[in-house]
């Protein structure tokens, strides 16, 4: 009786691994290539800004791209680099947000790579490292270059702004990174990291790598969605709406400062923002000996907002009043897009592609030859 229950046992186990098998196999090989999910890993580290999860395999998935790609020991999606820098060779720090993350093109073909690549072309010896990710403003900037600007030692720091950053510096991140108390910036950054538990290790580097994995995450999410709106997404909409309000009301006849408010939110955001470059001033010129240069990301070129415009010309005017130099890509890539008849972003996306990032890499090897010809 015994030996006929065991061996019923094992048939159960042998037919459920089988059935597990093959469900996994058809997932794995076959769903994987109609059903196409991004895998993005992240990397909560609490002494620091988030980053993906370093030295893994990642997939980004949209309708205007399908990039994989490895992560580096940093959590970035950049090429490895060594501390300290070989001898000889100029470094270049990019800070940015999700147009240097670049999750749209391949490494090869990103800001950071394209700069070296023409920098060469030019004879000179440059190491650009790219440092972004989605939802970083100018306080993840500054606390990069707190934390890594004397071990990465960078000749020229770039630094890019984007409309949203005066709320990611503000909310984005919760604590926020920095809050601004009597015109003094207080870090809210932990001293020590987060550990990374012994199981989600192990889950990282097996489960994590697979593709079904994510399809049965990315079905449980849509299934999840499907049965309502959670409260962050009604949040996120409920913001996206009153800048659009904002937006329309903001032309009044009212002061810059008034006006700049209205069009973001409050005065604490315009004020956090100028402590904050500041900050990045004195830690890229006066820490690091570095060359700054600050630069304002492109929108959509074909759409044209009069308030917009305004926008980032008030916002180029407070990075100029700070004797640093800028680059407004939104103004270059409307003029050029238009003479070259090109799109330097994707069809549905503002962010840059191949194109976009080149003509970046161009603009800035010709402005950072300038400005160290000028010193």
């Amino acid at each position: 009786m015994a030996s006929r229950k065991n061996s019923f046992v094992r048939s159960v186990c042998l037919v459920s691994f089988i059935t597990f098998a093959f469900f996994f196999l058809i997932l794995e090989f076959g769903v994987s290539r109609i059903v196409k999910v991004p895998h993005l890993v992240y990397r909560y580290w609490g002494n620091r800004p988030v980053t993906y999860y370093p030295s893994l395999s990642q997939r980004a998935v949209t309708e205007n791209y399908d990039i994989s790609f490895k992560s580096n020991s940093w959590g970035f999606k950049d090429v490895e680099h060594a501390i300290p820098k070989m001898p000889g060779t100029y470094r270049v720090l990019l800070l940015g947000d999700s147009y240097i993350e670049a999750a749209g093109v391949l490494i090869s073909e990103q800001v950071s790579q394209q700069m070296q690549k023409i920098a060469k072309e030019k004879g000179h010896q440059w190491e650009v490292i790219s440092i972004g990710m989605s939802g970083y403003g100018q306080a993840q900037q500054l606390s990069y270059l707190k934390q890594f600007g004397k071990k990465i030692a960078p000749d020229a720091v770039v630094t890019f702004f984007c409309a949203n950053d005066y709320w990611n510096n503000a909310y984005d991140y919760q604590p926020a990174d920095f809050r601004l108390d009597n015109r003094n910036l207080i870090s809210q950054l932990p001293q020590k990291e987060t550990p990374v538990p012994l199981i989600q290790k192990v889950f990282r580097a097996t489960l994590s790598q697979t593709e079904s994995y994510y399809i049965m995450k990315h079905a449980f999410e849509r299934l999840r969605g499907s049965l309502g709106t959670s409260k962050k997404e009604m949040e996120v909409a409920a913001f996206a709406l009153g800048v659009s309000a904002k937006m329309k009301g903001a032309s009044e006849n009212k002061s810059e400062k008034e006006k700049m408010a209205r069009l973001i939110g409050s005065d604490y955001e315009i004020d956090l923002f100028r402590a904050l470059v500041r900050e990045i001033k004195r830690e890229a010129q006066f820490e690091n000996h570095a060359l700054l240069i600050n630069t304002l990301v492109s929108s959509d070129v074909r759409k044209e907002s009069e308030d917009f415009n305004w926008f980032m010309h008030w916002t180029e005017n407070s990075f100029k009043e700070l004797g640093a130099p800028v680059v407004n890509f939104d103004s270059e890539f409307r003029r050029r897009s238009r003479e070259d008849g090109v799109l330097p972003h994707f069809e549905s996306d503002s962010h840059w592609n191949a194109t976009g990032n080149r003509w970046v890499a161009e603009r800035l090897v010709e402005e950072i030859l300038k400005q160290n010809r000028a010193r």
